[in-house]
């Protein structure tokens, strides 16, 4: 074979080996809150799962999902990092974790959309992530509430009321990541929010039980800028908050 041929041999074969690397290392997760695998993670890791039934979410139209979306900035205005996932989401990703989907690839039979939106983002110290799911009653809100605020297929998960806003309810659980997280759940007529913290590696970190309470403040603070959230001490700054980045 001419040397030149050989040479287009090589070329084409370290090209091949290029494009498997860069696939891999594109299909590496990072986050800490998403499950490895595409709806519902290793059949053989059953470390996760989801209550049998949790109640459908409504319908949304775009400006509905928007108003969804505002409520959520209004939260990571509070306590802001950098944005790098946002999405509807579904009843069953607050056990799964996975990340948000784009709209296109959601949308219903009769051109809605699930009424659940999600936003991400990285600070100095937390994978960060609010949820917000509207359902088509406040029945059905309380239905999911009481399933989703529970240890019920939640790995190790510990549940107690938080201090503020009202009724709303901290949980500490493992999650599919095999991350210690925290979550506060927050439950207003037929909206359920949920807001998420898990702490990054490397960032300074107390014992297991103070660490939790500190990321269960945080997070309490932060629910009190929802809407109708009604804190007494809503107007306050969340500390340690910083600027977009």
């Amino acid at each position: 074979m001419a040397w030149w041929a050989l040479q287009r041999v090589r070329l084409a074969t370290l090209l091949a080996c290029l494009a498997a690397v860069i696939a891999l290392l594109l299909g590496t997760r990072t986050s800490l809150l998403s499950v490895a695998e595409t709806g519902g993670g290793n059949a053989q890791d059953a470390t996760w799962c989801v209550p049998p039934g949790p109640p459908a979410p409504a319908g949304a139209r775009v400006e509905e999902l928007l108003a969804l979306r505002a409520a959520l900035l209004r939260v990571f205005a509070r306590y802001a990092g950098s944005r790098y996932a946002a999405g509807i989401v579904t009843p069953e990703d607050m056990w799964s974790d996975e990340l948000p989907q784009r709209l296109r690839a959601t949308r219903l039979a009769d051109g809605l959309w699930p009424a659940g939106y999600e936003m991400r983002w990285w600070t100095r110290d937390y994978d960060m992530a609010a949820d917000a799911l509207v359902f088509g009653g406040s029945r059905q809100a309380r239905e999911f509430f009481a399933q989703a605020a529970s240890t019920d297929c939640h790995r190790d998960g510990a549940l107690w009321p938080a201090l503020s806003p009202s009724q709303a309810r901290n949980l500490a659980w493992v999650n599919p990541d095999h991350a210690k997280q925290v979550d506060v759940f927050l439950l207003r007529g037929s909206h359920v929010y949920r807001i998420v913290a898990v702490r990054l590696e490397g960032a300074p970190t107390q014992t297991a039980p103070a660490e939790r309470q500190v990321s269960a403040r945080l997070l309490d603070a932060l629910a009190c800028v929802l809407p109708d959230a009604q804190c007494r001490a809503s107007g306050e700054a969340v500390g340690g908050a910083h600027s977009a980045g």
